[in-house]
């Protein structure tokens, strides 16, 4: 996991995401090598899940075909995201369709790669946003947004795509009781009315 990716998917997150939402979070290929992005999510209402095809440091479920998660109910996260973990697979694209299925409708993912820079251990290939683009859209994923960052050593491409329908409005949860308390208190006032 290089830092770019990790900046990249805290700015993800930070823009589209409220830390006050029940939110299901599937890390795909979160193997922590070198990092992952387990504390990005670290917060008290967040379930962040780590799948990857081996057991090791960051991962809570081995799936036992990475292409196949039966451990992983269809429409059952909010957030999907993957990190280097794509180009290290003879099949990349089977992993969209594993990604479409888990999402809930209205869920967003996010796919962060490599386009450059020295092959690390079990990297098969580069991958640029074009390449990410196409197998979102092969599963119907509908792309928000795609691009080959061309700074940097690793050239990160990111995609952001949407499984189609309407969000299921996650659970807020009030943090300051004040809050609570006016709410209360101006329910009262127009009950009075």
């Amino acid at each position: 996991m290089h830092p770019s990716s990790v900046e990249k998917m805290k700015k993800f997150v930070s823009d589209n995401f409220k830390k006050n939402k029940k939110l299901e979070i599937l890390d795909v290929g979160g193997l922590s090598t070198n990092g992952s992005y387990r504390n990005i999510f670290d917060t008290r209402l967040w379930n962040y899940t780590s799948l990857d095809e081996i057991d090791g440091p960051n991962v809570d479920t081995v799936a036992e075909d990475i292409y196949k998660w039966n451990q992983i109910a269809d429409n059952s996260c909010d957030i999907v995201v993957s990190g280097q973990f794509l180009t290290s697979l003879d099949q990349p694209w089977k992993i969209f369709c594993e990604m479409y299925r888990v999402m809930k409708p209205g869920a967003l993912c996010c796919v962060i790669v490599a386009s450059a820079g020295e092959y690390g251990e079990g990297q098969k290939y580069h991958m640029t946003a074009q390449a990410l683009s196409g197998m979102a859209e092969f599963v119907e994923l509908d792309v928000i947004y795609a691009m080959t960052d061309n700074n940097g050593y690793w050239r990160d491409a990111i995609l952001i795509a949407k499984k189609a329908g309407e969000v299921e409005e996650p659970v807020e949860v009030k943090d300051d009781l004040s809050e609570i308390a006016d709410e209360i208190e101006s329910q009262d006032e127009d009950a009075e009315a």
